[in-house]
């Protein structure tokens, strides 16, 4: 007979901590580690000079072979935290090669993006790249009808650089003067996306998060007050701006309507403070 061995919830977590431990490096990279890194994942590349003073981070300035700009690529170790005790230390690689590369390209081709400012009305910023988005452009109220045509241009230029295809997830975003989202073209693809297909590209994905095997049925428009919510019920974003927050009775709210093992369900265009998460009647129905 099979001797069957149980144990305690501690113990597992106690071996999992340790697997992990032993999986993990506690020290940083080298610095020709760091440079193999650099040059693996983004082409040939030049040391310009390397720091490593601190004893858990190396940290070197590399020049990009293709285009002359150039980058800071890190190694750093940090602290395995677990409810407030250290269990070891992990090793993590990190670059700042996109935003560079945007910065260098935003001067290079100064005179093709000064040449979409000439001829519409609109303001350029580089924004933080950790967003998706290399460029935000605020288009006045008289040239939002050529937001696609502007967008497109801008997103063209950043793509012609991109030999290596390194902007294959990021786009450029446009925005009228009140902020508000008008639309982002994909920099490798040059595909245009509204409002209304990016939101509901927001709301397809997290339904089949929750469900993978739901079907999107049709979207709704919807008062809020029908919601039987309450403006403090309703998640406020003060940067995000392309995200409904709802907060007079009247206001519009969009439901969407999925269906999955022969049980409907809705997600609602807003975010609800008590999931921190899109308002949905997901778990009523599946709960």
């Amino acid at each position: 007979m099979k001797k069957i061995i149980r144990l305690s919830f501690f113990t597992i977590i106690l071996i999992a901590c340790m697997l992990i431990l032993c999986s993990c490096r506690s020290d940083p990279k080298s610095e020709q580690e760091v440079l193999d890194y650099a040059q693996r994942k983004y082409g040939s590349c030049t040391l310009v000079e390397s720091d490593t003073s601190d004893k858990d981070k190396t940290v070197i300035t590399v020049r990009d072979d293709s285009y002359g700009f150039t980058y800071n690529v890190t190694s750093s170790v940090n602290d395995i935290n677990i409810d407030g005790s250290v269990f070891g230390k992990v090793e993590d690689t990190y670059d700042s090669y996109i935003p560079s590369f945007r910065d260098f390209i935003a001067e290079d081709a100064k005179n093709d993006f000064d040449y979409i400012r000439s001829n519409f009305k609109i303001k350029t910023e580089l924004n933080d790249t950790t967003l998706r988005s290399l460029m935000y452009i605020y288009i006045d109220d008289s040239d939002i009808k050529n937001a696609r045509e502007i967008t497109r241009r801008a997103a063209s230029i950043f793509s012609h650089y991109d030999k290596k295809n390194v902007f294959s997830l990021y786009d450029v975003t446009s925005f009228d003067n009140n902020e508000q989202l008008l639309g982002k073209c994909s920099v490798t693809k040059g595909e245009w996306m509204d409002y209304e297909a990016i939101m509901d590209d927001r709301i397809i994905q997290w339904a089949k998060s929750r469900k993978s095997s739901c079907t999107y049925l049709r979207k709704e428009k919807h008062k809020f007050s029908e919601t039987g919510l309450s403006p403090g019920d309703v998640m406020k974003f003060y940067y995000e701006t392309d995200i409904n927050c709802p907060q007079d009775p009247d206001d519009e709210i969009t439901l969407y309507y999925f269906k999955s093992d022969g049980k409907e369900f809705y997600v609602a265009d807003f975010m609800y403070t008590v999931t921190d998460s899109y308002y949905s009647n997901y778990d009523e129905v599946f709960g």
